[in-house]
């Protein structure tokens, strides 16, 4: 791990046997309280327990006192989108011991090998694979399923690139997800997700679902009157809305909730999730239950959520629409009454961290809102523990208080079965070996605190790109501010040289900072070294991303044979080796952000290009386009020039300002835009000439 980047103050993992004596211990395997007990940890797990009268300590144990306090299994969030380095944290302070992540990077599979390398204390994690939809995806870690054939080798890719779930989404189509849940059946791995639009969910269990997330779709087909959601309207839609609340058979969906009991097929509702992700941001901000927890949160990820806000691009119809939703909320909340009463099983998960939905603290408002549609405390915890243990087949390894099984647990102050907000008073937490005490706690809670406070450019990693060694002139130089709706989120510095013969070399580092649940959190550091040829094509390039957990390496090479090899070393170690064969490509702006202005600057009648574009787990060749005419702007002969860049999931759009002498001033993109940083005149090494930036 970079500690640049993780400068969490964890203790270290106690190597002695610790033992928690004289405390009651909550088992979780039945509704029973176990009185004046004692507790002896070895290696992160139990070996005995047993009356406290009885119990002999080894010789050099350290002693927890638990006289007054009560003993339970850590608790399961069982749907998150972790990616911040706050976010372990945020999960252990509040007793969550184990996540399960449903759309799965590199960053993850990462994560889940420092905490069983002992590097982190936690939370332990499983992952779903990358997102899995129908076209067009919403972003590039996401993955296209179009067609039926394409299923089987993606789920054996996840399965063997070390994924434990398939997570799909709303556009699947029916028969692609029949060809998906055939491919993890034969794997032995389950599918997850939403229930796609086009399918009920007694017919996406028939195709192999076995767990759907937030009640998606449970209505379709359910509905009386012979009602239908058509195939235009979204889930959201206040017409949809309306007719659920309206028109929800709870009959049909007691039919249901008897099959999945029968089948086995889960269910992960997500209510917290429901009630707090499209409130407005000046409600979300002053209520109670989450203004004392946001000064916790990363300011970019605030700023994400008020860019995210729907009061805002709802407009006018904004007030019924919330209301609406509200009341959808508490049919929900009926839903999981119903479900419960049937017998089908449940999970406790948040969807942290979509707005409002902070992760630990989110866990136990979920708890409530289990007690709240009428399960007892215990079935309640259940769900978060024992039960979400039995889903991932991990039971023999935890999810009880039981020897022999992992020691993640809780230390509390009250008993949880009695009233399920005493879950929340956390006095110390047992994970892969680390005791983390209550000071301990707090100390990470002020550190979380004071990084939270940071933004760009306080919050990024430091930035370099050294003394110009050897050959080759330096025709440019400078930096870039970067701006998203007009706050900073990172900066760029670059250095441009050429050399006698017409190639270059191109030098950039870019830090920055992102808040979307989807990207890796924290400061970030990329560092981008390309040699291109006379006409800017790629002939050799290195690209070094650095994060909280380490860093990937690419390496791309043309050969003689008319193809570029591209080496990926990626964050968790995994190497790739892929060859493309193509003529020479440009860089894509992705691959070199400085590229493009250059480009206009010598494109002469040329206003079409292919480019090399590198995306998580492909490689595409894209068409980048400049129509021939630009747009004059300004008193001073500026200019713009808009690019297209055809991509798989759309074609992106931006405008590059240019000076008269056709110099970078600025280039904006879909509310995100990169700024020139104006610096004195630098001085050529080579020449001793002052050169423009």
């Amino acid at each position: 791990m970079q500690k640049e980047y993780l400068p969490y103050p964890f203790p270290a993992r106690f190597t002695t046997p610790l033992a928690v004596t004289h405390v009651t211990i909550i088992p979780m395997d039945t509704d029973r309280l176990l009185v004046d007990q004692t507790l002896l940890i070895e290696g992160g797990r139990i070996v005995a327990m047993g009356p406290s009268s009885s119990f002999e300590l080894p010789s050099g144990s350290t002693v927890i006192e638990g006289t007054g306090k009560y003993l339970m299994p850590g608790l399961a969030d069982m749907h998150v989108h972790s990616s911040s380095p706050g976010d372990a944290v945020l999960f252990l302070v509040h007793g969550v011991t184990m996540v399960r992540n449903m759309a799965g990077t590199p960053f993850q599979l990462a994560f889940q090998h420092h905490v069983q390398q002992h590097n982190l204390p936690g939370p332990f994690m499983v992952t779903t694979g990358p997102l899995l939809e129908g076209a067009p995806p919403v972003l590039p870690t996401w993955k296209v399923v179009a067609r039926s054939d394409e299923a089987e080798p993606i789920v054996h890719a996840c399965v063997q690139r070390g994924y434990q779930q398939v997570k799909v989404y709303n556009l699947i189509q029916p028969e692609v997800l029949r060809a998906l849940g055939r491919a993890a059946a034969a794997l032995g791995v389950r599918v997850a997700g939403h229930c796609p639009d086009a399918m009920t969910f007694e017919e996406a269990i028939a195709a192999g679902m076995s767990c759907f997330e937030h009640l998606t779709g449970i209505w379709r087909g359910h509905l009386t009157a012979g009602l239908r959601q058509r195939p235009d309207q979204s889930n959201l839609a206040l017409e949809v809305l309306q007719m659920t609340i309206n028109h929800l058979d709870l009959d049909a969906i007691r039919r249901l909730a008897h099959q999945m009991a029968a089948e086995q097929v889960w269910n992960c509702p997500t209510l917290v999730a429901l009630q707090w992700m499209h409130e407005a941001q000046q409600v979300g901000m002053a209520h109670p239950s989450i203004q004392p927890l946001l000064k916790y949160m990363p300011q970019m990820a605030l700023r994400f959520w008020e860019w995210l806000d729907p009061s805002g691009y709802r407009g006018p119809s904004y007030p019924q629409w919330i209301d609406t939703l509200h009341a959808r909320n508490l049919l929900f909340s009926r839903i999981v009454s119903v479900l419960h009463q049937e017998g089908a099983p449940l999970l406790i998960g948040t969807d942290t961290a979509v707005r409002f939905v902070i992760p630990g603290c989110s866990v136990h408002q979920e708890l409530a809102n289990f007690v709240a549609a009428g399960l007892h405390p215990f079935e309640a915890l259940r769900c978060a523990t024992s039960e979400a243990a039995r889903f991932l087949a991990q039971e023999d390894e935890w999810g009880t208080v039981t020897e022999g099984k992992q020691a993640n647990l809780l230390l509390l102050n009250k008993n949880p079965l009695v009233d399920i907000r005493a879950v929340s008073e956390v006095e110390a937490v047992l994970v892969n070996g680390f005791f983390l005490s209550r000071t301990d706690l707090d100390a990470l809670l002020a550190h979380q605190e004071r990084v939270a406070s940071l933004q760009p450019p306080q919050s990024l990693p430091s930035m370099a790109l050294g003394v110009a060694q050897g050959e080759g002139t330096i025709v440019a130089q400078g930096a870039w501010i970067e701006q998203t709706r007009g706050q900073e989120t990172g900066r760029l510095i670059y250095r441009h040289r050429q050399f006698a013969d017409g190639r270059w070399l191109i030098e950039e580092q870019y830090a920055f900072e992102k808040g979307d649940m989807f990207s890796i959190g924290g400061g970030q550091r990329w560092t981008r070294t390309l040699y291109l040829a006379r006409d800017l094509t790629i002939r050799r390039a290195t690209f070094l991303q650095e994060a909280f957990l380490g860093s990937e390496h690419t390496a791309i090479t043309w050969l003689p044979s008319g193809m570029y090899r591209i080496r990926h070393i990626e964050l968790d170690g995994h190497e790739t080796t892929r060859t493309v064969s193509t003529p020479p490509l440009l860089p894509s702006g992705q691959l070199c952000a400085t590229l493009i202005p250059l480009l206009l600057q010598m494109n002469g009648d040329t206003t079409e290009w292919q480019v090399l574009s590198i995306d998580p787990s492909e490689e595409r060749i894209l068409k980048m386009v400049a129509p021939a005419v630009s747009v004059a702007s300004g008193e001073r002969g500026e200019r713009q020039q808009q690019v297209q860049i055809e991509r798989p999931e759309g074609t992106m759009q931006q405008v590059y300002h240019l000076a008269a002498d056709g110099h970078f001033l600025r280039m904006e993109e879909d509310g995100r835009e990169f700024l020139l940083e104006e610096p004195p005149p630098t001085v050529d090494e080579q020449k001793g000439e002052s050169v423009a930036l």
